[in-house]
């Protein structure tokens, strides 16, 4: 038996012991991995592959005559062809779906019929089905358009005489176009990236709740709570159809209906978003204001009569080769220029520890 079959068998095998229900991420790579495996042996035209797909071809009464070669567009159909055999348990559908298009045949390869219809002749629950492929279709279309400059030009335009039916928004865009055009011999650039992530904060989902409530989590986390019990009170309710978007890209959960015959509880179906503690960190890194507030806070926490960490390391340690007077005046400067609280009240506490390295 030659290694290629080997290794075929091997990875069948390993398909064949995942439970799908717990590991799809691991399955999704073997798959994936018997894909290019089925590849190999198209580029090698090895016979025992070509066998199998001049049988699926030979099954095939309904692709038009002409169009019967062997191409790597037909792994899809060998490995669904060998899940119905060794590993039932996984549907087509998602199979079909975490294949790359390389790997299976396209909808476009058969001949399009040239029919016009109507608007109003498609169903809402019809054309919602059909949107993601449409998107597609589109976006392919757009990409042999005109040059980027001309189309975002067009946007522009599209944005000034856009109908808004949110006033506030109206009014933004227009502030918005204003300030691009006076950006460049008006606006200070400290201003402008204050200002800027100011906004972000308003508009980044990452920043789940309020200014407010975001102070009062830096108070809460130096002084009672951890950062995971306060994120926890902070929830995002989402809609019916936000949902569904997040079901729809989720790249683990690919086949919904499958999804719902074995109750899976993975994150893209979940109803409410709760903030976490990267986000509060991300938030407090980001947010010049949010950042000194903790500072601030974990200075008034330390109750500590000893110097800060970082002038610890300057006074004690071993290998750094200074005198007293040249330690004592890092730290002179330490708290003139970063108005270090603790080191403030370590000297009120020890009002000769300057005058000591003169003695």
């Amino acid at each position: 038996m030659s290694n290629y079959v080997q290794d075929t068998e091997r990875i069948i095998g390993e398909i064949k012991e995942i439970d799908a229900k717990v590991n799809k991420v691991k399955l999704k790579d073997l798959v994936l991995e018997l894909a290019d495996h089925i590849a190999k042996g198209i580029d090698e035209q090895r016979p025992e592959v070509i066998a199998k797909f001049k049988t699926i071809l030979a099954e095939n009464t309904q692709r038009p005559r002409g169009q019967d070669g062997i191409d790597k567009k037909l792994i899809s159909l060998l490995i669904q062809k060998i899940a119905a055999k060794n590993f039932t348990t996984i549907s087509k559908v998602w199979i079909i779906n975490c294949l790359p298009d390389e790997y299976k045949e396209a909808h476009t390869n058969y001949p399009k019929k040239e029919t016009m219809i109507s608007a109003d002749e498609i169903s809402d629950a019809n054309l919602l089905n059909i949107t993601q492929d449409l998107k597609k279709r589109m976006r392919d279309m757009e990409n042999t358009g005109p040059a980027k400059e001309i189309k975002v030009k067009n946007e522009l335009e599209a944005v000034r005489n856009h109908n808004w039916t949110c006033d506030m928004s109206d009014e933004l865009v227009k502030l918005a176009i204003k300030l691009e055009n006076e950006h460049s011999h008006e606006h200070k650039e400290d201003f402008c990236t204050k200002s800027a992530k100011a906004i972000r904060m308003a508009r980044d989902k990452r920043f789940a709740t309020t200014y407010s409530r975001y102070q009062a989590i830096v108070v809460s986390a130096e002084f009672t709570r951890s950062l995971a019990s306060l994120a926890g009170d902070e929830v995002e309710v989402l809609s019916r159809w936000e949902v569904y978007d997040n079901e729809k890209q989720c790249r683990e959960c690919i086949d919904q209906i499958h999804c719902r015959a074995e109750k899976c509880n993975h994150g893209c179906h979940d109803f409410k978003k709760e903030m976490t503690t990267k986000g509060i960190k991300w938030a407090m890194r980001e947010t010049q204001e949010l950042n000194e507030l903790e500072k601030h806070m974990r200075a008034l926490n330390n109750d500590s009569d000893d110097m800060c960490d970082m002038i610890k390391i300057v006074m004690m340690n071993p290998k750094l080769k200074m005198t007293q007077g040249d330690k004592k005046n890092i730290m002179a400067k330490h708290i003139k220029v970063d108005h270090c609280d603790q080191c403030t009240y370590f000297t009120s506490e020890h009002p000769n520890f300057f005058k000591e390295h003169l003695k």
